[in-house]
């Protein structure tokens, strides 16, 4: 009873300390239920203008709430009686006149260094646990992988006794020289087992053996490739020199060829028409061979068509005006460019309505052609023989000229000038449009423009071709042997 007596006697002062503060409630229960009685009497309906204070009233401090929420986890209960359960430091602090604020702000301190101290025991932990790992992973872990990694570098044969492997694993070096022999007993250690305990440093010993004692595989042998025989410049001309035949040496026949004009021809086309109109083809190219036999003398009749034609020698003088058919011109054509012949090269003369097989004067009968007869004379600087000369590409000359045989070396020689740019028909016949383009690749090239494929030619031509494209192209192995 006296307790109690006590108890409200010290209720009493608190309560008059409290009154002589002002209207302020003391301890951390005042301040609840000033918060408390904030909240209840807010009215329900703020006005436009009020509302920036009304709120600013219902919002608790951050200090207040703190507050709130201690006294929420230091007492259990909240009754009438909670203020008897504070500890003796919050009553004598109250006791003596402390503010509420300073009692929240040691009670923050007090939490603050609490929770620092649990941090920095938390983080020395942390670490202490990290060094210790890090400890372990170098003592157990790196040796292991150094041992590995240095495995995996490829190192080239050497002497066991220079191994650096061998001598990391403390190798008796005594025990692997080659005056050690393996014990006779069947239950005798090997050699790995006598130097090392562990299993896996025996392995790699004897790995490392194997490799210092094997014997390198040889390297196989090549055989060098023949250097190519070079080839000479004369020997690809060779290929260019026809061995001499019968139509060149023997035969002798006078070249067929003369260089004419347009002019020329349409004279040679008008006496064809004029002396063998109505005569078959081959009749019209025997009076061409007739005019081209005399003009190619050169020494009796006349070295032109023009000074042959129109010297009287024949009947154009009456019949200059006249228009040669097509076939006359045909068979001008076939003497001028194809060097067709159907008579000896000294048949000089012919004579219409004439007797078959009768000499006329001293010209030798040779033939006759439906209504003309044909006679044989011999002057010089033409061929004299009675045989006809072979038509042209069917004769053969020791140098490809205009006329000669067609042939491979024609056909070579057409190619390289198309290659450097004059430009002749790919077909091995050596005809007139050959013949202008060799002699125009001699005079371009400081030779003598004659047309004919001599040697001196055929190098120069070879060299602008270019001599490894030529070597590439044409010469085969059978060429070079």
């Amino acid at each position: 009873m006296k307790f109690n007596t006590g108890i409200r006697a010290v209720q009493k002062l608190f309560r008059k300390k409290g009154e002589k503060a002002g209207s302020v409630e003391t301890g951390q229960t005042a301040a609840l239920h000033s918060n408390l009685l904030s909240e209840t009497d807010e009215p329900d309906i703020m006005y436009l203008e009020e509302t920036p204070v009304k709120v600013a009233g219902t919002k608790k401090s951050a200090a207040s709430e703190k507050a709130e929420q201690q006294i929420k986890g230091e007492h259990r209960y909240q009754g009438k009686h909670h203020s008897h359960r504070l500890t003796i430091r919050k009553r004598i602090s109250v006791f003596f006149g402390k503010s509420k604020e300073d009692a929240q702000q040691s009670d923050s301190k007090t939490n603050h260094l609490r929770q620092t101290r649990h941090r920095i025991l938390l983080r020395a932990s942390y670490t202490t646990a990290g060094l210790a790992l890090i400890a372990a992973m170098l003592i157990f872990v790196l040796p292991v992988g150094g041992n590995a990694a240095a495995e995996l570098i490829e190192q080239p044969p050497v002497v066991l006794s220079d191994n650096p492997r061998v001598e990391q694993m403390d190798i008796d070096l005594s025990l692997l020289s080659d005056d050690t022999e393996p014990a006779e007993s069947p239950d005798a250690p090997t050699v790995t087992s006598m130097l090392f305990d562990d299993r896996e440093k025996a392995d790699a010993a004897a790995v490392i053996i194997e490799e210092a004692m094997a014997t390198p595989t040889p390297m196989p042998t090549v055989t060098p490739e023949p250097a190519p025989t070079p080839i000479a410049v004369d020997e690809l001309v060779e290929f260019f020199v026809d061995d001499p035949g019968f139509d060149y040496n023997e035969a002798g026949y006078s070249t067929n060829f003369y260089e004419y004009t347009e002019d020329e021809f349409y004279l040679l086309a008008q006496i064809i028409d004029i002396e063998a109109r109505g005569e078959p083809f081959e009749g019209m190219v025997a009076v061409g061979n007739v005019v081209m036999n005399r003009v190619l003398n050169t020494d009796t009749f006349g070295d032109t068509i023009s000074r042959v034609v129109k010297s009287g020698q024949f009947a154009w003088s009456g019949n200059s005006h006249r228009r040669p058919s097509l076939a006359a011109k045909r068979a001008a054509k076939a003497v001028l460019d194809d060097e067709y012949w159907v008579l000896p090269q000294n048949v000089y003369f012919f004579k219409s309505h004439s007797k078959s097989g009768k000499d006329w004067g001293k010209n030798q009968y040779y033939t006759t052609i439906k209504g003309h007869c044909f006679y044989l004379y011999d002057y010089s600087g033409r061929y004299n023989g009675d045989g006809i000369p072979p038509k042209l590409y069917e004769r053969t000359f020791k140098y490809a000229q205009y006329g000669c045989q067609p042939d491979e070396r024609v056909l070579r020689i057409q190619q390289m000038l198309n290659a450097i740019g004059f430009r002749v028909n790919e077909d091995s016949r050596f005809d007139q449009s050959m013949r202008e383009a060799l002699t125009l690749f001699q005079e371009t090239n400081g030779l003598n423009a004659d047309g004919v494929a001599t040697p001196d030619t055929i190098m120069a031509l070879i060299k602008v071709y270019g001599f490894e494209t030529y070597v590439g192209t044409y010469v085969t192995a059978q060429d070079a042997a």
